[in-house]
């Protein structure tokens, strides 16, 4: 043969190859996304903070300089990512941060589209092929007043190992608006779910998975003022892994505790037939999301009272952690 061919035909061979190489790292490292959502806080006249919680997998973390965010005016903001705060095993959070001016009364979807999915999600097929799409809707209305999102009080869980898990975000609105809660399936080509519920009153969402996997799910709340003013909406998309599906999730008892009375003047009076765990927490927030209590102690079928006398007449959120199930309630502070 000629040597010139061969030479031609070698490099033609680490050509494809290096190619082909570099194709499946850029697969291979892109897959680190989880979960996330946005929430929104007015601070002018049209003008919103906006902040985006992106969750992402350690072991297979990319490098992302910034994120596009889409307003849903026609404009778009770039940011520059964060340093992340390790959250949890394996899970990164990163918090974004950006003001916008819409231009007036409006419904506005506030979105991101970035890839990828982490590898392997049960109800997603080729998940690591697919994007992860935060939205936000917002409705501008003059005669409804400005909005600010509803503040999570229980933050996203990543693991069980349950046969059944119940879960609540533990959602208030800052503005006292009523809000409502539905499943919504992720933003993806091929997404499928079962197995799971929410009740459209109280947020409490069951899941009951059928088999060891990975699974997301995306909780949609939203905002009503005055009875039937629709003020947008908020997603919170999370990514469970079930590692085990042999026990019931303690959690499928639900923690329940009564507040007596509200509205309250000097001192709350907490009522639980749950016992609190050796840690167990009581934590009063305002309706910024603000702690401005937080007791120690333990209840084990009996009351508690603490004293609220310090407290600035108001809505307050009462969140009750036993070390192994969490709840919240609202009490008015006169």
């Amino acid at each position: 043969s000629n040597p010139d061919d061969d030479t031609y035909f070698m490099k033609l061979r680490q050509t494809i190859s290096t190619f082909l190489f570099i194709l499946l790292c850029q697969f291979a490292i892109g897959q680190d996304l989880r979960s996330g959502e946005i929430a929104i806080q007015n601070i002018g006249p049209s003008n919103y903070r906006i902040t985006i919680f992106l969750y992402t997998q350690i072991s297979t973390s990319v490098n992302r300089p910034d994120l596009t965010i889409h307003f849903g005016s026609g404009d778009t903001g770039v940011i520059t990512t964060p340093t992340p705060t390790i959250v949890f095993s394996n899970v990164y959070q990163y918090v974004y941060t950006i003001t916008h001016i819409y231009p007036g009364p409006g419904t506005y979807s506030i979105w991101v589209d970035i890839p990828n999915y982490v590898s392997g999600i049960t109800n997603i097929l080729n998940s690591g092929s697919e994007n992860l799409v935060l939205s936000k809707t917002i409705v501008l209305n003059p005669f409804l007043g400005n909005d600010d999102s509803p503040v999570f009080m229980i933050s996203q869980e990543f693991e069980c190992g349950c046969g059944q898990w119940i879960y609540n975000p533990g959602a208030y609105d800052p503005d006292g608006d009523s809000l409502s809660y539905s499943l919504v399936p992720c933003m993806v080509s091929n997404y499928a779910f079962s197995g799971a519920s929410i009740d459209s009153i109280t947020g409490d969402l069951t899941f009951i998975p059928g088999s060891i996997g990975r699974y997301a799910i995306a909780i949609q709340v939203d905002e009503w003022r005055n009875g039937n003013g629709h003020l947008g909406s908020t997603v919170r998309q999370m990514l469970l892994d079930v590692n085990s599906i042999s026990r019931i999730n303690e959690l499928s008892s639900s923690l329940q505790f009564d507040l007596f009375p509200d509205p309250a003047t000097d001192v709350l009076t907490i009522s639980s037939l749950y016992r609190l765990d050796a840690g167990g927490t009581i934590e009063i927030y305002n309706t910024l999301g603000e702690k401005v209590a937080k007791h120690s102690s333990e209840i084990s079928g009996s009351d508690l009272t603490i004293d609220i006398s310090g407290l600035e007449q108001g809505l307050y959120s009462c969140k009750l952690n036993s070390g192994r199930m969490v709840a919240v309630k609202k009490f008015l502070k006169m």
